[in-house]
């Protein structure tokens, strides 16, 4: 975290957030399984071979939030304007991890992440 006053009216707040990946469990593989009646092939199936517990992570967390504020004294309070933006980088963090199936029988491993760069303004005032 960052607080600077660069003047009486103006400063300038940045907040850098870190996170370690998530430890989850997760297929690691998937093998295929063959049943028989009266000596007869009657299933091919799919399963998924799961990790030991916790076993993978998931990509790290990190983001930029950097924010400025305006301040003016008024007769009758404080005004403060704040221009911010949440995510400067726009990095695509994980939120979870999805496994869909194509048609063709493999398993894709997506991620899917929330709010990319976000800009934000708010009016606050004090009395």
């Amino acid at each position: 975290m960052l607080n600077h006053k660069l003047n009486k009216k103006i400063d300038v707040n940045a907040n850098w957030v870190y996170q370690s990946g998530i430890a989850f469990t997760g297929p690691q593989g998937r093998f295929w399984s063959s049943g028989t009646a009266n000596g007869f092939l009657t299933t091919f199936e799919g399963f998924e071979d799961i990790s030991d517990r916790n076993a993978l992570r998931y990509p790290a967390y990190h983001r930029l939030d950097v924010v400025m504020n305006f301040t003016k004294e008024k007769k009758w309070g404080t005004r403060i304007i704040a221009i911010g933006v949440y995510n400067a980088y726009n990095r695509n963090n994980p939120f979870y991890i999805d496994l869909k199936q194509n048609s063709a029988g493999e398993v894709k491993v997506t991620q899917v992440s929330l709010f990319p760069i976000l800009p934000s303004i708010s009016y606050r005032f004090k009395l």
